[in-house]
């Protein structure tokens, strides 16, 4: 399939990355790496490059896909201590195994290895792209937070948290690949999340219908993408929109 060779050159990386000689941090970033993901993010940073007729292959880019896996599994490290969640993916989380204390300085310990990929890819705007980003998941967590858990949140809020949390690093996947796919990068974070929340059962706000709004945001991906060019990649990406449609 196209780029799993650059995956794994990614998975390579990052395990490199995670390679410190602390036994407690050790210890967590071994749990954290051997729960395997999806690596959604690396892949559209380096489909989104072959898109935009950049190297997939390449250095920087690798480094720059690497980065927001690194970020990504900072964030949920993060996350699961602010919902005091015992599970990630079937497996105990960090918090629950390692403590509090622990998973949040293990959390920012991937942040800032990440940030050390984004200054040596040498990607122009990579900096502002990754931190934009960064902030972005912040915010979306703190509105989150204060948001009432015992009812669904307006449209408006339910919108800008997903926005924030997840379609903001999508977005800066993409364009950190290719400038002209953000638009999609969101659109596509959006409709994942969306659809995400489907299949877990979350509380929707009560003026939206789940599948229509779904189904909005992946009109929205696809379209962004008639603007680039015909290729195996963005017909990989497209593939990964169309599996989220209605």
């Amino acid at each position: 399939m196209i780029i799993e060779s650059e995956i794994k050159q990614v998975e390579q990386l990052v395990r490199q990355t995670m390679d410190c000689g602390i036994p407690l941090l050790s210890d967590v970033l071994h749990h954290v790496s051997a729960r395997k993901g999806k690596l959604l993010r690396p892949r559209l940073v380096l489909l989104a490059a072959g898109a935009g007729g950049a190297n997939p292959r390449s250095d920087s880019a690798v480094m720059l896909a690497a980065a927001v896996e690194l970020i990504h599994n900072a964030s949920l490290l993060h996350d699961d201590v602010v919902d005091m969640s015992d599970e990630r993916r079937g497996q105990p989380s960090v918090n629950s195994l390692f403590g509090n204390k622990a998973a949040i300085l293990s959390g920012d310990y991937l942040l800032a290895r990440a940030m050390e990929l984004v200054d040596r890819s040498g990607a122009a705007q990579a900096h502002h792209t990754v931190l934009s980003a960064v902030r972005s998941m912040s915010e979306g967590e703190l509105l989150q937070l204060s948001a009432n858990k015992n009812e669904a949140p307006s449209r408006a809020l339910y919108l800008d948290i997903i926005g924030r949390k997840t379609a903001s690093l999508m977005a800066a996947s993409c364009t950190l690949g290719c400038e002209l796919l953000g638009v999609f990068g969101y659109n596509y974070g959006m409709a994942f999340q969306i659809n995400d929340d489907i299949a877990d059962g979350d509380l929707f706000p009560k003026e939206l219908t789940p599948a229509d709004l779904l189904r909005q945001y992946c009109d929205k991906a696809l379209a962004a993408l008639q603007s680039v060019p015909s290729s195996p990649y963005r017909d990989a990406i497209r593939n990964m929109a169309e599996q989220l449609c209605p």
